[in-house]
């Protein structure tokens, strides 16, 4: 059942814990929106001025995935990558409709969402869709703000990714966890692998470290 496997082994990473882990780790700036938009969101950013592989930004959120891709059994390299493409790491960024958003706060991405009247809606860390996933989500007791707590969408995007690639081997299964389309399929596949290579150097160095 994934409700059992949202427990987390070890001390709770929710909103609060998450908020402080990550305050830091994303550098804000302002773009124009729509008027729309922009009553919506209020302070919300909805474009960031994004962090570069080579800091330690990969690392923080390292125990949560390892944890979330063992219980999944999917790599949890493979999990980084996605999770540095979807969100750079963010645990409330959103996407509606193709609209990014970086509120900077639980509370302020919980208010978006409250408001949102569009379940098309990509959420969290690895940018799990509600209109894709929220009814088989919905079943286990999940609702959309849950998907802002940093383990419950690592857990989420892990077992997607694990029913991706069940479907489909090798990269074209990776692709898969963001489109069925052949072409958005393969562009996201490049994208996550090329992640997943920049990631390698910072990953085993990390790796090295802990053995020492």
């Amino acid at each position: 059942q994934l409700g059992d496997e949202l427990r987390h082994p070890g001390r709770s990473a929710g909103p609060r814990g998450g908020e402080r882990l990550v305050r830091r780790l994303v550098p804000h700036g302002d773009v124009l929106m729509g008027r729309a938009v922009r009553r919506l969101v209020g302070a919300a950013v909805l474009v960031a001025a994004l962090p570069t592989l080579t800091g330690a930004e990969p690392l923080r959120l390292r125990g949560l995935v390892d944890g979330a891709a063992a219980r999944a059994r999917v790599a949890p390299d493979l999990v980084s990558a996605i999770v540095w493409v979807e969100s750079r790491g963010w645990p409330w960024a959103l996407n509606v409709r193709g609209t990014a958003i970086w509120p900077q706060t639980f509370e302020e991405a919980r208010r978006i969402l409250r408001h949102l009247s569009d379940d098309d809606v990509d959420i969290g860390l690895m940018q799990v869709n509600w209109r894709t996933w929220g009814p088989t989500l919905a079943r286990s007791g999940i609702h959309r703000a849950d998907l802002l707590d940093p383990w419950t969408n690592l857990v989420v995007g892990s077992h997607i990714l694990r029913w991706a690639t069940e479907e489909e081997s090798g990269w074209g299964g990776v692709g898969r966890y963001h489109s069925a389309t052949p072409w958005r399929k393969h562009r996201y596949a490049w994208a996550v692998a090329r992640t997943w290579r920049a990631l390698q150097p910072v990953l085993q160095t990390s790796r090295v470290s802990d053995t020492d």
